[in-house]
């Protein structure tokens, strides 16, 4: 699901659960994390934390969450942040 960084409400730890907005007049949705859940920040493996504190200085930069449609678990999140 492809939304931005400010529609997006991450967990504090892999034990909870993203919440999104796939636009701005969207519904809200709610995906689980698990324990196998990447995060990537420019194509580069972070923390979830790391991605909590970049997705918070990213309002608006595009955020890509990848998750199985079998149960709704999250398997990749992506976010692109140009840095000047």
């Amino acid at each position: 699901m492809e939304t931005s960084a400010n529609l997006v409400h991450l967990p504090p730890t892999l034990a909870g659960t993203i919440q999104l907005l796939g636009c701005p007049q969207c519904r809200l949705q709610s995906l689980q994390l698990g324990s196998d859940s990447k995060f990537f920040l420019n194509f580069h493996e972070i923390s979830l934390e790391q991605l909590s504190t970049e997705a918070l200085n990213g309002a608006g930069k595009p955020l890509t969450i990848h998750y199985r449609l079998s149960d709704s678990i999250v398997t990749r999140v992506e976010l692109a942040v140009l840095h000047p």
